[in-house]
């Protein structure tokens, strides 16, 4: 007698994906479907067989979502007979978080069962893997607004950051970065997204969100103090705001904001008073009996003009802003087309001073009644062609240099040209002043000697 073959069942199981919307990426609607290849290749028939699938996983997490009823219902399989089944997997948001664009991301293992006269026929386990598509992109964008747009320093600045989804699809996992400017700090318990107080990460200058999760077409909004301290200075501010992706990479632009801080003049101005005056002894400072020069004019680099009132003074309220820590270099100029007659300054033009903030500074400019010392020259005084002097007229440069040093001059030569050759006349010139400017400087302890040159054409 020949036995019979046991009963035994095998199952093929195999999925694909169907991107039910088209639009090319793992989308909540998106749908599986499995189908389930059922063979009876045993020697006896089987009742009752049917797909046994607990549902798939999404990188190792369970599903959010159910697997469909099979279909067709409970068959019954002679021996080599075949029946499938299918049944099908509608994604959800969770689902694609979860294994979007993971490889082999979904698995699923199913086996199948039925019944034989000999007990219940259960097939080898049976497993299929798909890859899901990625998720759809988000597009986030952050927008920032101060809502204060003046303060003083000492007072808080609030913010709001506004983080927006202009996908359907929801955003996870952002982090929300909101940089402070210089000399501010975060307020303590001033945090908000929504109406949900947060705690967020403190990172140097950075204020972090993280994260955060944005429903599809949607917004967030962020609220949050900032204080500034007395090392941030009156000015402008900029506040910057973006957002993150898991991974760290920015996925939107600076988003900006600004706050300025207002001037406060007792603190931050630095203020300049000065005089011009009459410098008789030529000493460069103001002396008793040394009286100021009214209607002088004095101009600053941005393009001020003061003029002195009837006693030589000016004042330039808050003439800079100075840096709080170190000052700031300030510098001023006199016109000196605006001196009375026959003045000359005595003190250096431009003049340079450093401000201080919240503090005066002096500056003065000396000038006084110049001694002027007029030297002409013609061709008579010259070796006929030549660029140096006769020799009877070069002895007279020691007694020139003699009556120089009396007291503090001015040179001024004045070539009398009677229509000779014009080169010729400017070497002399030039000849003429640079040997007067050697034999100055030959001399020790002496004045800065300013010497003038013009020609004059002669009939």
């Amino acid at each position: 007698m020949t036995l019979p073959q046991p009963p035994s069942l095998r199952l093929q199981k195999t999925g694909m994906f169907t991107d039910t919307d088209g639009n090319g990426y793992a989308s909540v609607g998106d749908t599986m479907t499995y189908t389930f290849a059922v063979t009876n290749d045993g020697g006896q028939t089987v009742t009752n067989v049917w797909p046994v699938d607990a549902g798939p996983t999404f990188n190792k997490r369970p599903a959010a979502g159910f697997l469909s009823r099979f279909t067709p219902e409970p068959v019954t399989l002679a021996p080599n007979q075949v029946q499938e089944f299918n049944a099908t997997y509608t994604l959800t948001q969770q689902d694609i978080e979860n294994a979007a664009g993971v490889s082999d991301g979904v698995a699923n293992t199913a086996t199948a069962t039925g019944l034989s006269g000999s007990g219940q026929v259960t097939s080898d386990d049976s497993t299929s893997a798909i890859t899901l598509p990625a998720a759809e992109p988000s597009d986030i964008t952050v927008t920032k607004v101060a809502n204060l747009r003046f303060i003083r320093r000492g007072e808080q600045a609030p913010f709001t950051i506004r983080v927006t989804n202009n996908y359907g699809a929801r955003a996870t996992g952002i982090t929300v970065v909101d940089t402070m400017p210089s000399g501010f700090r975060f307020v303590e318990g001033s945090a908000m997204i929504g109406e949900v107080k947060v705690t967020p990460q403190i990172v140097g200058r950075q204020i972090r969100f993280p994260d955060i999760t944005v429903d599809g077409r949607s917004e967030v909004e962020i609220r949050l103090r900032l204080l500034a301290l007395s090392t941030a200075g009156p000015g402008e501010h900029v506040n910057l705001a973006h957002a993150e992706d898991q991974s760290g990479r920015r996925i939107t632009g600076q988003a900006r904001a600004v706050v300025e801080i207002i001037v406060e003049p007792v603190f931050d101005c630095g203020d300049i008073v000065g005089k011009v005056f009459d410098d008789k002894n030529r000493n460069g400072y103001q002396d008793k009996g040394e009286p100021g020069l009214p209607g002088v004019r004095v101009a600053t680099v941005k393009g001020w003009l003061i003029t002195t009132d009837k006693y030589g003074r000016f004042h330039v309220a808050c003439a800079d802003l100075p840096d709080a820590r170190v000052g700031t270099n300030f510098i001023m100029k006199l016109d000196t087309r605006t001196l009375p007659t026959g003045y000359r300054l005595t003190t250096e033009n431009p003049r340079v001073v450093r401000l201080t903030a919240g503090k005066m500074t002096e500056l003065n400019f000396g000038a006084s009644i110049g001694r002027v010392v007029r030297l002409g020259l013609a061709d008579e005084a010259f070796v006929p062609g030549e660029v140096e002097l006769a020799e009877r007229w070069a002895e007279g440069l020691d007694q020139l240099i003699e009556v120089l040093a009396q007291e503090q001059s001015v040179l001024r030569l004045t070539y009398l040209d009677m229509g000779g050759d014009p080169e010729l006349v400017e070497a002399r010139v030039k000849g003429i002043k640079e040997l007067i400017a050697e034999r100055w400087r030959q001399r020790k302890r002496s004045y800065p000697l300013e010497i003038e040159t013009r020609v004059e054409a002669g009939r």
